[in-house]
């Protein structure tokens, strides 16, 4: 069951509650609710943590070679089409996905952790805890502080698996290529 159903249900059943007179057992269902969405929560973001603290240099080098290849690739396209080597061209074109591939699945993957972890945010936000018991609502305002930090995949020197990175790293290479095609002349 995913968080949102989970936080649906729990909406649900403050609802009922309002309906119902509160009970013992509705306090108990509810916190024991909460209880499993934060534990889910605390989950993601220590997985998250754990996956950055194995894999942050093996990211950073990743994002480096990448755009050092990538510039590489260019500048062997450019210098093959001047000296009409029409199969290093071709090479060095049918590297260039490659490449683009290796580096996008990071990021889009990364992308994608820190959507979920922001959709976990906005129904923490969205949850109608006014309604809830006390006691239920101070468990809501924990969750609600551990929610405030986003959540990210990333490398050494907060290299970030995102999008924006993805979009940096071809920039980066594109950079580099352009300053030594100035230089070749």
């Amino acid at each position: 069951m995913d968080i949102q159903r989970k936080f649906k249900k729990l909406n649900d059943a403050v609802i009922d509650r309002q309906r119902n007179p509160a009970t013992a057992q509705n306090r108990i269902e509810l916190s024991r609710m909460l209880s499993e969405i934060i534990e889910f929560h605390s989950l993601v973001k220590q997985y998250t943590n754990r996956f950055s603290t194995l894999y942050n240099t093996i990211i950073f080098l990743m994002f480096g070679l990448s755009s050092i290849i990538l510039c590489a690739n260019l500048f062997g396209i450019n210098t093959a089409i001047a000296l009409h080597n029409t199969a290093d061209a071709v090479r060095a074109i049918v590297f260039i996905p490659l490449v683009t591939v290796y580096v996008t699945f990071p990021c889009h993957f990364g992308h994608l952790v820190t959507m979920s972890a922001e959709t976990i945010d906005e129904s923490i936000n969205q949850c109608c805890w006014e309604e809830f018991p006390v006691r239920v609502q101070k468990m809501q305002a924990i969750m609600m502080i551990m929610s405030q930090r986003p959540v990210y995949i990333q490398g050494v020197m907060n290299t970030k698996c995102s999008r924006e990175s993805f979009q940096k790293i071809v920039k980066l290479a594109f950079s580099y290529f352009s300053m030594m095609r100035s230089i070749d002349g």
